[in-house]
C-alpha cells in the first residue's frame, strides 16, 4: 500500500471526510430498555491511509465491532470476520461517540462489500445495532455523482478516480483479484425503498449481467397484499414477492406495490384449480380490485357473462392471469371510467373479450407493464456506438455524431422516433471525393463545462497556405482553447486573444504539406443559462485568395459548416 499512501498523502492530510450515510437495516435492533448501541455514521477516511470509520452511540463500555466481509445469513457473534475491539471517543454534533477505524482494505478491495455492526454483551445477553453495508466503491460512486448527487470538489473526485484506477491495477497485479470485477468497470446501483436484497440491505453495486435476489413482505403494513415489483417508471417487473432480477446498464429503484383486493366478490371453480369471477356477491365497492386468486386458492382466470352488469363501477382491476372475459360482464356499467390492467399491451390483446363489454373497452386502459425494447447504434464497422433500452411508443436518443476519415457522416439508417421493437439503427456517411475542409458535428450536456469541435481536412491535394474564419453563436459559448494535430506540425497557428470570428492559418512556404484528417480541436467553454435544446452552427469560412500550393497555384476546397446542439 506505499504507492497509494503516496498519492493519498498531499490532498488527504488536510481532508477528512465526514459526510453521513444512509444505514441499511439488517435484522433485530438492540433489546433492552436500558441498553442502546447504535452506529450513527460511517465514512471514508483518506488521513495517511484508506479507512471506513464507525461512529457508535453506545452507553455500554465494552462495545465492539463485528465485520464480515462476506454476504450472510445471519450477522451474529461467531459468524464474523473480524472484531474490533480498540476504539476512541469523540464528540460529532455534540454527542459523544466510540470511533472504530476498519483499516485491513488493501489496494486492490476497493469493490469488496464490508458489513458492520456493533456489538456488546449485558448481563449475559447480546445486543446488536443494526448491520451497514458500505464499500470504497460505494463512497467513491456516490461522490462522483454515480449514485447521488455528487461533490463539487474537483481534487476529491480526481483523487477518486485516480484511486479506483490504481484499485484496479491492484487487482490485476496482485494475483488477478477478482479481476472480472475491476474497480474501474462500469457499475450500477440496484437500490429497493421496502424489502432486501439477499444480503439483508436494500441496495448495492452491481455489474450488468449480475443475478440480484430481491425479497419483499407479502403483506404491507397496512394489511395490503404483495402484487408485484414496479420500477422507478411503475413498470411491473415480477409478481413474486421473491424474485431474481437481472442487472442491466443503469441505475434502478425498485418498490414492491401492494393492492387491497375486494372482498366478497362471488367464485365458480372449475375444479382444476381455476376459477371465474362470477358476480359482486356481498362486495359493495365501486373501485372493483379483482384478486389474482379467489379465497379457497384458485387462480382467477376468467369474469363469467353479467358478472358486473349495470354494476355503480367506477373503476377495476384485472390481474393479469384473466384469460377471458365472457359477454356482457360489464353491460351496462355506465359510471365506469378507468381500467387498470396488471400486464402488458400485447397481454391484454390476447384476453378473449366478448361482445356487450363497450363500457369496459371505451375507458380508459392503464397498463403496469410498458415493454422496453434495445435499441442499438452502431458505427459503419459495426463498433457499438451506445445501448439504450426504450419503451414501447418512446423515441430513442442518439449517441453524439460519429466521425469516419474521408467520410461526412450523414445521418442514421432506420427511424427511432417510434420504437416498437429491437433494432439496430447504422451511421451513414458521404465519401468526400474532393478536397474538403469540414466541421465535425457533435452534442455536449447542458451541465458540460467545455465541448471540442474538430476542422477536418480531406482528400487534401497539398497545401502551402490555407486560412479560415470559424464562426459561432458566442452567447452560448466562448473559444477557450485551440489545439492542432501533430500531423501539420508548427505550421498552423491562431492568434490570441480569441475571438469570433477566429482566424486559423496554415503556412509552410517551403513544401506542400498533403495530410488529411483532424486539422485542429476547438475547445468551447459554454456560457452561464445554456440550455438543452440551444445550438450554434459553426461556420467555416475559405480565404480562396490565400489558399495555394507551394508553386503559388491556387488550391480549391470545399467547405462544409458544423453544429454543436446542446442536450
Amino acid at each position: 500500500m506505499k504507492r497509494i499512501k503516496k498519492f493519498l498523502m498531499p490532498i488527504a492530510l488536510v481532508m477528512l471526510i465526514s459526510l453521513t450515510l444512509p444505514m441499511m437495516f439488517v435484522g433485530a435492533e438492540s433489546e433492552g430498555a436500558d441498553v442502546q448501541i447504535d452506529i450513527g455514521y460511517c465514512n471514508l477516511s483518506f488521513k495517511d491511509s484508506v479507512r471506513i470509520k464507525y461512529a457508535v452511540s453506545t452507553s455500554e463500555a465494552n462495545t465492539s465491532l463485528l465485520i464480515w466481509t462476506e454476504e450472510q445469513s445471519e450477522y451474529t457473534y461467531g459468524t464474523h470476520t473480524t472484531e474490533l475491539k480498540n476504539a476512541y471517543n469523540d464528540t460529532i454534533s455534540g454527542a459523544p461517540y466510540k470511533v472504530f477505524d476498519y483499516n485491513r482494505l488493501s489496494a486492490k478491495q476497493m469493490t469488496d462489500v464490508v458489513y458492520a455492526r456493533a456489538y456488546a454483551v449485558v448481563d449475559g445477553e447480546a445486543h446488536y445495532s443494526e448491520v451497514v453495508k458500505y464499500s470504497i466503491l460505494q463512497y467513491a460512486y456516490n461522490k462522483l455523482g454515480k449514485t447521488a448527487e455528487g461533490s463539487d470538489n474537483a481534487a476529491l473526485c480526481e483523487m477518486l478516480e485516480k484511486m479506483l484506477d490504481y484499485g484496479a491495477s491492484a487487482q490485476k497485479y496482485f494475483d488477478e483479484y477478482k479481476i472480472d470485477r475491476l474497480a474501474t468497470a462500469e457499475w450500477y446501483q440496484v437500490k429497493l425503498t421496502a424489502g432486501a436484497i439477499s444480503d439483508g440491505s436494500n441496495h448495492g453495486l452491481y455489474l450488468p449481467g449480475d443475478k440480484v435476489k430481491i425479497t419483499a413482505p407479502l403483506t404491507d403494513a397496512d394489511g395490503a397484499t404483495f402484487s408485484h415489483w414496479a420500477d422507478a417508471d411503475g413498470n411491473k417487473l415480477s409478481s413474486d414477492a421473491s424474485c431474481e432480477i437481472t442487472v442491466g446498464e443503469k441505475n434502478v429503484s425498485l418498490t414492491p406495490v401492494y393492492v387491497k383486493y375486494s372482498s366478497g366478490l362471488e367464485f365458480d371453480s372449475n375444479g382444476d384449480g381455476t376459477c371465474y369471477v362470477v358476480g359482486m356477491g356481498e362486495c359493495g365497492d365501486t373501485e372493483l380490485v379483482i384478486p389474482p386468486k379467489s379465497p379457497d386458492g384458485d387462480t382467477v382466470i376468467g369474469i363469467d357473462g353479467s358478472a358486473f352488469a349495470s354494476q355503480p363501477i367506477v373503476s377495476v382491476y384485472i390481474p393479469d392471469t384473466v384469460t377471458e372475459i365472457a359477454r356482457r360482464a360489464f353491460n351496462g356499467c355506465t359510471a365506469l371510467t378507468d381500467v387498470y390492467y396488471d400486464g402488458s399491451a400485447d397481454a391484454w390483446s390476447a384476453i378473449s373479450i366478448s361482445s356487450g363489454n363497450d363500457p369496459l373497452t371505451s375507458a380508459t386502459l392503464h397498463l403496469a407493464v410498458v415493454e422496453s425494447f434495445t435499441v442499438t447504434f452502431v458505427d459503419y464497422d459495426g463498433t457499438v456506438l451506445k445501448t439504450e433500452m426504450v419503451k414501447s411508443g418512446d423515441a430513442a436518443t442518439a449517441p453524439d455524431e460519429p466521425s469516419r476519415a474521408g467520410f461526412v457522416f450523414s445521418g442514421w439508417d432506420s427511424d427511432f422516433s417510434l420504437v416498437t421493437g429491437d433494432i439496430t439503427v447504422t451511421a451513414k456517411y458521404e465519401e468526400i471525393a474532393e478536397s474538403t475542409v469540414y466541421v465535425n458535428s457533435t452534442k455536449v450536456s447542458a451541465d458540460a463545462e467545455s465541448v471540442d469541435v474538430v476542422i477536418s481536412i480531406a482528400a487534401n491535394p497539398g497545401i502551402a497556405s490555407l486560412i479560415l474564419e470559424i464562426e459561432f453563436d458566442d452567447t452560448l459559448f466562448t473559444l477557450s482553447k485551440v489545439t492542432f494535430d501533430p500531423a501539420f506540425g508548427s505550421y498552423v497557428t491562431a492568434p490570441e486573444p480569441f475571438g469570433n470570428p477566429q482566424k486559423i492559418s496554415l503556412i509552410s512556404p517551403l513544401a506542400d504539406i498533403d495530410a488529411s484528417g483532424a486539422l485542429v480541436t476547438l475547445t468551447f467553454t459554454l456560457a452561464d443559462g445554456v440550455e438543452a435544446g440551444d445550438a450554434s452552427d459553426i461556420k467555416l469560412n475559405l480565404d480562396a485568395e490565400n489558399t495555394f500550393n507551394s508553386d503559388f497555384d491556387p488550391v480549391s476546397f470545399t467547405v462544409l459548416d458544423g453544429k454543436v446542439t446542446v442536450i
